[in-house]
């Protein structure tokens, strides 16, 4: 089963944007990937990485 590594964005209170960061097999494998763009990211960047 596949898994999907999105980053999203809200440019408004309704909309949200999905921007495909990767896609995984395994759970453990996309987990890793989304904890290390969190890592990366600035202190005040908005997007979240799900």
């Amino acid at each position: 089963m596949p898994y999907y590594v999105f980053r999203i964005t809200q440019p408004t209170r309704l909309l949200k944007n999905l921007e495909l960061q990767d896609t995984c097999e395994t759970y453990k494998e996309a987990r890793e990937i989304a904890r290390n763009f969190r890592m990366r990211q600035e202190p005040g960047d908005r997007p979240s990485i799900n």
